[in-house]
């Protein structure tokens, strides 16, 4: 009898660590890592505008390392539906910038959301997150003004 209350006694030891891991990996999807390293742009290309611009560049940057990123994957990026996307930007890097840390793209779409790619040691790193107002307004003025 006695070890059979051993027995369940770990089974439910068993269960409450993969729950309390299951909830970590479930909840805890944000991701700071990308924040980290990002090379700084000389500027931006939103939608099919080019704009040489390193203030808008160094917005664009600060955006991202301020607002809250959650982890994403390829998938995510090249799924989103034409109907709910606003714009691209894809930031501009001197031709012999080091490769790493750069970003490579970042889909924004229409409810202010976007879905962001860098280069990390030759291979892409994905995450999703939420612009401000006031930033998503910035970067569909520039998106449609005219040049």
């Amino acid at each position: 009898m006695k070890k059979y209350k051993q027995l369940i006694a770990v089974i439910i030891f068993i269960l409450i660590a993969a729950s309390l891991s299951f909830y970590y990996v479930v909840m805890n999807r944000e991701d700071t890592e990308f924040k980290e390293g990002i090379a700084m742009p000389r500027g931006i290309i939103i939608g099919e505008k080019k704009i040489d611009d390193e203030v808008v560049a160094k917005t664009l940057v600060m955006e991202i390392q301020r607002v809250t990123l959650e982890k994403a994957t390829k998938y995510d990026m090249n799924n989103i539906n034409d109907n709910d996307r606003a714009f691209l930007i894809q930031p501009l890097y001197e031709e012999n910038a080091v490769k790493s840390g750069q970003l490579v793209a970042i889909e924004v779409l229409k409810d202010g959301t976007f879905v962001a790619s860098k280069n990390v040691n030759g291979r892409l790193q994905y995450v999703k997150g939420q612009f401000s107002t006031y930033t998503m307004d910035y970067f569909t003025a520039l998106h449609t003004l005219q040049f």
